[in-house]
């Protein structure tokens, strides 16, 4: 059987999941007592590896899973196994003792637990990983869609986009991921303006461009706010109508960027074609939406996606268990009355500065960031909040009401939003 699993893989995967083989394989070493060495013995030796197989699994993902969600897995064990081949069997002295690798449905485990109510995303130090979706500008040269339907299709680009970005946030979705969408972060509603969908890209209608256009510091300004997030990346390869046929092909790429190593790991690409007998435009470009749609969920069911996000998150939190950086803290000015914003966020700086906290800080849009200064008097999160809660009516007024609400802690980081959530 592993002979022919390897055959898949390498057939199937090599693209794709090679870098990650093995990555659904425990290895077990598991021993039953018994009077005679017969098929009933093996057979229960093998069950115990199984299940031993899926606590190992489930552990190797996050050292701090429930003990309840592990058993009751444990009791399921025969949803998600795929496969098990023996390596050794030893029977001495009434005991039976095996060595199996057991290959585990990690998309089947990652949609059972989220069921369990088990957040994926969380790390062993407690912080949440963010995923959100981004966009890698297409080349508008390999988008042959004829004037009429193109000049409709790109003036309503904006429309495109969050139909792909929905249906990506679906699909990550059921491998028991949850997506965060920037366009609910009030630090970013100056980029909202030219990029309404916020995922790093939008289409220049009546500007001197007249394309693609990047949104300026679109990455640096997430890395700021989202540290620790992973990038969903997404581009349109290709993407071509034929009004003579009604054929409308699309070529998708797709990659994970994650931001705290600053790597990228590919996915894969996938081509996908349609036919559609509408003629206007709303509906072609509705048909050209589903196309684009149906080539993502392709490349996702087809090419192992639940497996590499997996892997993903487990590399991550791997990162997260490694020495702790220094701490952040992020301060969110957007809600402060833009009469006063400017000399507000300046003097945030001077008096964070001033208080010791940080060396310097830097302006991101609404937002002020630092690194805080290691110091006996900023030993935690706890105590730069406090700091900032007495900095903030300094500059507001004694009378402003400061709660804990205003602050958010992610694993290294401190957000604190003045005026709200």
């Amino acid at each position: 059987m592993m002979k022919k699993m390897m055959l898949l893989f390498s057939c199937a995967c090599a693209l794709v999941l090679g870098a990650f083989a093995g990555e659904d394989e425990v290895t077990v070493k598991v021993s039953v007592a018994g009077t005679v060495n017969n098929s009933a013995l093996k057979k229960q030796c093998e069950v115990k590896g199984k299940k031993e197989a899926v606590k190992k699994y489930l552990l190797k993902q996050n050292a701090n899973m429930e003990e309840k969600v592990i058993a009751d897995a444990m009791a399921s064990y025969a949803k998600f196994v795929d496969g098990i081949d023996a390596d050794e069997q030893e029977y001495e002295d009434g005991e039976l003792t095996c060595s199996f690798t057991v290959t585990i449905k990690q998309e089947e485990l990652a949609q059972w637990l989220k069921g369990e109510g088990v957040d994926l995303n969380a790390a062993a130090d407690g912080s949440s990983l963010e995923i959100f979706v981004m966009e890698e500008p297409p080349d508008a040269g390999q988008m042959q869609l004829g004037d009429d339907v193109g000049n409709f299709f790109f003036t309503r680009y904006n429309m495109f986009q969050r139909r792909i970005r929905d249906a990506l946030v679906k699909k990550v979705g059921e491998f028991g991921f949850k997506v965060i969408l920037l366009e609910d972060n009030e630090n970013y509603e100056e980029m909202k303006k030219k990029d309404p969908v916020l995922v790093g890209v939008s289409y220049d209608v009546n500007g001197d461009t007249k394309g693609f256009v990047k949104t300026p510091d679109f990455l640096r300004t997430v890395q700021e706010n989202n540290p620790d997030a992973i990038a969903l990346y997404y581009r349109i390869d290709a993407l071509a109508f034929d009004a003579d046929t009604g054929t409308i092909r699309a070529t998708v790429a797709l990659n994970f960027k994650n931001l705290a190593k600053n790597t990228t790991e590919n996915v894969g690409s996938r081509d996908f074609q349609m036919r559609t007998s509408n003629k206007k435009q709303d509906m072609l470009m509705a048909d050209i939406g589903t196309t684009v749609e149906r080539a993502m969920f392709a490349l996702l069911n087809g090419e192992g996606m639940g497996a590499k996000l997996v892997h993903t998150v487990k590399s991550m939190r791997n990162a997260a268990a490694r020495p702790k950086g220094p701490m952040k803290l992020v301060i969110n000015c957007s809600k402060v009355d833009p009469k006063i914003k400017i000399r507000v966020r300046n003097g945030l700086k001077k008096k964070l500065i001033a208080a010791g906290l940080t060396d310097q800080t830097k302006v991101v849009k609404d937002s002020l960031s630092c690194v805080v200064k290691p110091s006996k008097d900023f030993g935690d999160l706890d105590d730069v909040w406090g700091k900032v809660s007495e900095i903030i009516p300094e500059l507001l007024g004694d009378d402003i009401e400061i709660t804990d609400e205003w602050a958010k802690k992610n694993g290294d980081t401190l957000t604190v939003t003045i005026g709200g959530k």
